[in-house]
């Protein structure tokens, strides 16, 4: 019988929890060979009063808790108008039309960490723990993430709080996760997934998905 994650909450250990989290994504050996996360899509982006949505197009390619390269465009501009921003621990840039433009470090530090997203939604790359039916994540130079799982043990909400780009407060964000797109490899991603602010919001829809494994 399948049983809702609140009772399988109080059944289950922690661990056991969090592995039935990493089963229904695609399974710890498999998970575990991940190296780069890929996928094409297309974004709203709400800002402000959120009467003004502004729609993207992107290619996303991240190495877990490292490197994020992400490419957008305005679909009515044409790729070839792109904007690429990549980010790593040690700092970040934008290229456009040939020009590249260093990153401040408050929002090189801001990108990383709202990357940082996607690393956890593997679970394999973090300490676990569970309180409940949530299964909260922790890796060092991140900050710490709360997942609650959905009815077929994947993520479906999470809290996280990352830095501001401007250096001001850090931000509250809540975490959205719906449908599933697989990769070639079986791996369950979520086909679509909002970071929701206070002042922001990005909705993410993913049309395509693959990995590279190791």
């Amino acid at each position: 019988m399948l049983l809702p994650i609140a009772a399988r909450a109080s059944i289950f250990p922690a661990p056991d929890l969090a592995e039935q989290a990493i089963e229904a994504l695609g399974g710890r050996k498999l998970l575990s060979r991940v190296r780069v996360l890929k996928w094409d899509g297309r974004a709203t982006i709400y800002t402000g009063m959120r009467d003004n949505p502004v729609e993207i197009a992107v290619e996303t390619r991240v190495t877990p808790f490292g490197q994020a390269i992400s490419r957008s465009w305005l679909p009515l501009h044409g790729s070839w108008t792109a904007r690429t921003m990549t980010v790593e621990p040690s700092g970040g840039f934008v290229e456009q039309a040939g020009k590249r433009t260093p990153l401040p470090a408050p929002q090189a530090l801001h990108e990383l960490q709202q990357f940082g997203i996607y690393g956890y939604l593997l679970l394999v790359g973090a300490r676990l723990s569970a309180e409940g039916n949530d299964v909260i994540a922790q890796r060092e130079g991140f900050p710490d993430i709360r997942f609650t799982l959905g009815a077929d043990g994947r993520p479906a909400t999470g809290t996280y709080q990352v830095e501001s780009p401007d250096g001001g407060p850090t931000i509250e964000e809540k975490l959205i996760f719906e449908g599933r797109v697989r990769s070639p490899s079986r791996i369950a991603w979520p086909a679509r997934i909002q970071v929701l602010q206070k002042a922001f919001d990005f909705d993410l829809r993913i049309d395509a998905f693959d990995v590279e494994l190791a």
